[in-house]
């Protein structure tokens, strides 16, 4: 009787606390437009997402994406947005449509694209030199931030559909699509073929010069000589639609059926760390190995991770910009358990133990623990089962401000 009365806490928990409990990703908040396209973060808190159907719609949050502030514009939809840097992003969708901002999302401009095709992606190298892909073999390039748009062209029929584009540098770009994969290395002037062995490619991301993926429905491509050759891997019975890499070894990408992947040897092999759900994932964005975002376009549904979608953290040399405290592993536990938490600076930390009531059960003091991740193993071998709250208590040593963070802990004996 006893443990069933903590099975049930622990679904009431897992309910109530929005979390998957099988991965490092939480279900955090949920638009009011159920069709989000496109997300892209500047900081941990400042984030973007465009989408709509019907009417256009641009979502801002400044608190990480637990709160979302609408603007809506006169058009179908928005398909995509980019920042490059925290006051100046761009955003695209139906019928030739271009918005421009240059004060962090307060207001935008409508810009003339010329063009009165579906626009999907874009893409800039810096606040001047951009480009856009879109429907019917659209690419536009622009050298002014926006204000003029000089169409380019790469043989395509018309019926080639644009979905991505990506450059490496000034010169050296890539874009996918329906049938066609392009590059160009004279930014722009001339596109010529690099096609991946399996269409369509509904997302390019290039590591740099010579390695490069592409995925699609239910593959992955890879290049190591710039597109010159590919090899694929279609083990995935679901599909994949947006991939993003942090640096040369981790990456991810998501799709279909909740699926999220992830690779730490540069595409090597990929680990599933999310699947089996109803969210179709259309697009993730990373800041850095640890925080990332992925919007689920046929709910408006919005994922956080802290851990790079891991239950734990990977890289333990990693310093957070905040103070973390992860949930403990294993989870429920008997009797031992770890308690991992990230420290942004130099503090002294007290961990203590509330049990369900609200009374101190017990307490540990750690002295001066130096910036990253730490691990600690806790032994509760004198307590009954039950639901724990674990506090965090960190004093900065630089400027002695204190800060909590708190999770809730399952004992099952």
């Amino acid at each position: 009787m006893k443990k069933l009365l903590v099975i049930s806490l622990i679904i009431l928990l897992c309910t109530t606390q929005k979390s998957n409990c099988q991965s490092g990703w939480s279900h955090i908040s949920t638009l009011t437009e159920r069709h989000p396209y496109s997300v892209f973060f500047t900081n941990i808190n400042t984030g973007y997402i465009a989408g709509g159907f019907g009417t256009g719609k641009i979502f801002k949050t400044t608190d990480g994406g637990y709160i979302w502030n609408e603007t809506t514009f006169p058009c179908f939809s928005l398909h995509s947005v980019y920042f490059i840097n925290s006051n100046l992003g761009w955003a695209v969708g139906a019928s030739g449509s271009i918005y421009k901002t240059t004060n962090g999302g307060a207001t935008w401009v409508s810009l003339t694209s010329g063009s009165t095709h579906a626009l999907n992606s874009v893409y800039f190298v810096d606040e001047n030199v951009g480009w856009i892909v879109g429907q019917k073999s659209t690419i536009l390039k622009t050298t002014d931030g926006g204000t003029t748009w000089n169409p380019q062209t790469f043989g395509g029929t018309g019926v080639d559909h644009l979905y991505c584009v990506k450059f490496v540098d000034l010169e050296v770009g890539y874009a996918g699509g329906n049938v066609v994969a392009i590059k160009t290395t004279n930014s722009g002037l001339e596109w010529r073929s690099v096609t991946p062995p399996i269409f369509p490619v509904t997302s390019i991301f290039f590591i740099n010069y010579e390695k490069g993926f592409t995925v699609g429905h239910s593959f992955i491509s890879k290049t190591l000589d710039g597109g010159a050759t590919w090899s694929s891997s279609s083990d995935y019975l679901t599909g994949l639609f947006s991939i993003y890499f942090v640096d040369a070894n981790r990456g991810w990408i998501c799709g279909n059926e909740g699926t999220i992947l992830k690779t730490t040897d540069g595409g090597d092999t990929w680990i599933t760390q999310r699947g089996g759900g109803s969210e179709y994932f259309l697009s993730i964005f990373f800041l850095n190995p640890l925080n990332g975002w992925v919007v689920d376009s046929d709910g408006g549904k919005v994922f956080k991770t802290t851990t790079g979608g891991t239950l734990g953290i990977e890289d333990n040399n990693y310093i957070p910009d905040r103070y973390i405290l992860l949930q403990n592993y294993p989870n429920p536990f008997n009797p031992t358990t770890t308690i991992k938490f990230g420290l942004p600076e130099f503090s002294d930390v007290l961990i203590t133990l509330y049990n369900i009531l609200g009374e101190k059960v017990t307490e540990i003091y750690y002295k001066e623990l130096s910036p990253g991740y730490h691990e600690k193993n806790l032994n509760v071998r004198n307590l009954t089962s039950g639901i724990y709250i674990c506090s965090m208590g960190c004093k900065s040593k630089l400027s002695n401000k204190i800060s909590y963070k708190n999770i809730k802990l399952v004992l099952m004996k």
